[in-house]
């Protein structure tokens, strides 16, 4: 696991085989950092963008 450089109140990590996990714990919504697809969601996107209180694990590779 390795941390990735977010913005204040929101949590990314990556993981081996191209993954990552972003949380958006801000009030509004964030970009995702670059990736190929979404794998699942607790959220859907608004314009491609994380809303708050979402997280998010994407294929980076």
């Amino acid at each position: 696991m390795s941390w990735l450089d977010t913005g204040e109140d929101v949590l990314a990590f990556g993981r081996p085989g191209d993954f990552a996990c972003v949380v958006n714990l801000s009030a509004d919504p964030i970009e995702l950092p670059p990736h190929r697809t979404v794998l699942v969601s607790s959220a859907d996107l608004v314009g491609g963008r994380l809303p708050s209180d979402a997280a998010a694990w994407l294929w980076t590779g």
